[in-house]
């Protein structure tokens, strides 16, 4: 029973390592969403308002996703910034280095045995004190 737990931690560092940590960055206009082709696109309207594109697309000065389940065409004339939504490499090995040290300390915690002193029969009383605490 003891690959069961083994296999859940590689399972769920699989799936973090699969979706990584995002991060946004400025994109200028037309030719940067054509070339980069981002899976999701935050658009700030000259309304001040936000709207998350996925799946965009250009044609001619018009944006065109996904918005909301519904498929949207922003044109470019409306749009105040772009930012593209991108897998960011160095916060995904931070992650992933922060979990496999606390993975670490866990499986060294939990399989350390126990010492001479706290071992016996006793159920972990120090025989010398008598205070329980090893």
């Amino acid at each position: 029973m003891l690959l069961a737990p083994k296999i859940r931690r590689l399972l769920l560092s699989g799936i973090l390592c699969a979706v990584g940590c995002r991060t946004t960055i400025p994109l200028g206009w037309v030719n940067d969403v054509s070339s980069r082709r981002p899976r999701v696109l935050i658009v700030t309207e000259d309304d001040s308002s936000v709207v998350r594109v996925r799946n965009p697309s250009v044609a001619g000065d018009t944006i065109i996703g996904m918005v909301g389940g519904e498929a949207q065409r922003i044109p470019m004339s409306r749009v105040h910034r772009l930012y593209a939504v991108v897998a960011d490499p160095v916060r995904t090995v931070a992650l992933i280095g922060a979990i496999a040290a606390a993975t670490a300390v866990v499986a060294i915690e939990t399989s350390s045995p126990p010492s001479e002193e706290c071992g016996g029969p006793q159920m972990g009383m120090n025989s010398d004190s008598g205070s329980g605490i090893c």
